[in-house]
């Protein structure tokens, strides 16, 4: 039996344009949003870039935006079992910051870090840490149980609200809000219904978000799917799926088990979806390990 059978009970985008990423190879591009005209994704690999997604009649393309500033330390205090894995990975990927989102309101980026756990703004004047790192108050909850399924996707509101999402085991959501006293209220908790998405293996992960028109999009990456979702209670009234050109024979990637998308951009008339590859190659060209960007049109109920 195929590893992705395609599920009749969920409802299949149409039309689909997929396009392969020129210049993105090895990079692991990792969140996507659309800042004033511009599609700006980050790369997990590489801690001082800001990348522009350039879309015209000769494809995608892959360019550096700008060089982001070189964020403070930020002491994530994991537990003891987390440390050992961070170690580790240090020893063979260095102590990156691991971008796996980011979100603009105007010209200024939110930039969302797995492995410090934190938040970092970035605008004209510099960047920082929004706050603290999430990753006490995650463990505290019963999140971050498994290690490198920590935080990925950021979505934040033209009101400064920041939902930043916790992948997986189980998944969850940070709500901060901003108060009157320039401090943050922070809430977090589950992820409600996904009216029964097919999940691969059960792998309920979430990997992207963005807002647009008064509701949140949340990228279903086990399932291959897209959830509308009501704001604020993040309730689920609509999901569809990109499975089919995800997972065939032209573009989808040799030997992935799992969901790879993990970038998702929303405007009027479209919805956006790019994925890190994670080195695998397509079933199509085994030489070809560039991104896949998926353009879809919007429904005319989404």
């Amino acid at each position: 039996m195929p590893c992705c059978p395609v599920y009749s009970q969920v409802p299949a985008f149409e039309q689909i344009e997929a396009y392969l990423v020129d210049a993105s190879e090895g990079l692991n591009l990792s969140g996507l949003d659309e800042c004033e005209g511009r599609f700006l994704t980050v790369s997990d690999r590489d801690d001082q870039t800001l990348y522009e997604l350039v879309l015209d009649e000769n494809g995608a393309n892959l360019v550096k935006y700008s060089t982001l500033p070189k964020p403070p330390k930020l002491s994530v205090g994991y537990d003891f079992s987390h440390a050992i894995s961070h170690l580790f990975e240090k020893l063979i990927y260095q102590d990156r910051i691991d971008w796996e989102g980011v979100s603009c309101v105007g010209n200024t980026a939110y930039l969302l870090s797995e492995r410090r756990m934190g938040i970092y703004r970035v605008d004209s004047s510099g960047g920082h840490w929004v706050l603290p790192s999430l990753y006490r108050r995650g463990r505290d909850k019963g999140y971050f149980n498994k290690h490198n399924g920590y935080l990925e996707g950021i979505a934040v509101m033209p009101d400064k609200t920041i939902y930043g999402f916790i992948e997986r085991n189980p998944r969850g959501v940070f709500t901060l809000r901003p108060s009157a006293s320039g401090e943050w209220d922070i809430a977090i908790g589950d992820i409600p219904n996904t009216l029964d998405l097919p999940f691969v293996n059960d792998s309920l992960d979430v990997s992207g978000a963005d807002v647009e028109g008064g509701y949140l999009y949340t990228l279903e990456r086990g399932a291959r799917s897209v959830c509308k979702r009501e704001l604020p209670s993040l309730a689920a009234v609509a999901c569809m799926s990109y499975q089919a050109i995800a997972t065939g024979e032209r573009y989808g990637y040799k030997d992935a088990v799992y969901g790879l998308a993990e970038g998702i951009a929303v405007n009027e008339h479209f919805i956006y979806v790019l994925f890190d590859n994670n080195d695998f190659v397509r079933k199509a060209d085994v030489r070809d390990r560039r991104a896949l960007l998926l353009r879809i049109p919007r429904p005319a109920d989404w």
